[in-house]
């Protein structure tokens, strides 16, 4: 979907909003520029000036979405990914924004692997709902629950069993996958490969082993970094060091 005026005014308002009118008005202006530069066609320096107003510290998931189309536009598949896994967590349920994202993946090379399966299983919804609704379903109906639960045996009036199991079960799947994601989010950093190639090494030199190689988008863990390294994880098995210029922290 193309980014439009009304909708470039409404990010501007957000700005203006969110850093006050001095910061807003230089990044209104190169918002503006981008915008020009989308619709133009100009679909490089688009990417780059939305990828300069996000790197300022706008945390907006509609931005990060806007930056990946440019990207993808631009025929960086890499970049592309990176913008819309950012943009994932902020609009969750944005059909368009998945829809980019399935399509982006197929021009992948590396075939991604399942890395748990059973968490996966666990928790394979945990990508389609927003953290902060996660949440605030948990606060809400721990509240309820302990509510429902202070009527029945405190206040001695009637609460049937049967609500009460369904409030706490729905306090554990939400609190449950709320603390998952903050704990994946903690411990297990994620990064996606932005070069088409790139050789991932046995150690931190260009005169280590090659162990085996990674295409733009592949999802990797980060582990670790050490001198302008980073230890990544692709899958179960495959680990090795790769310098941080090729990797794009989501």
């Amino acid at each position: 979907m193309n980014v439009t005026v009304i909708k470039s005014i409404m990010t501007l308002v957000i700005v203006g909003l969110l850093f006050g009118n001095a910061r807003a008005g230089d990044v209104s202006r190169l918002y503006l520029k981008a915008v020009d530069n989308y619709e133009t066609g100009n679909y490089q320096a688009a990417a780059e000036t939305f990828s300069e107003i996000a790197e300022k510290g706008i945390r907006n998931g509609k931005l990060y979405y806007n930056t990946g189309n440019a990207w993808f536009k631009a025929g960086d598949v890499g970049r592309a990914i990176l913008w819309y896994e950012r943009a994932k967590p902020l609009r969750p349920n944005d059909p368009e924004l998945a829809f980019n994202l399935s399509h982006a993946r197929t021009l992948m090379v590396d075939k991604t692997p399942q890395e748990n399966a059973v968490l996966h299983a666990l928790f394979f919804w945990r990508d389609m709902i927003g953290q902060r609704f996660l949440v605030w379903t948990a606060v809400v109906f721990n509240a309820l629950f302990a509510a429902g639960l202070f009527r029945r045996l405190v206040l001695k009036k009637y609460m049937p069993k049967s609500l009460l199991y369904a409030g706490l079960i729905i306090v554990i799947i939400a609190g449950g996958t709320a603390g998952f994601n903050m704990a994946a989010e903690r411990f297990w950093s994620k990064g996606v490969v932005l070069p088409a190639a790139v050789s991932v090494k046995s150690g931190i030199s260009d005169l280590s082993t090659e162990l085996f190689v990674l295409h733009a988008g592949s999802k990797v863990t980060v582990e670790t970094e050490n001198k302008g390294y980073y230890r990544v994880r692709f899958g179960h098995d495959k680990i090795g060091w790769v310098s941080q210029k090729a990797i794009g922290m989501i």
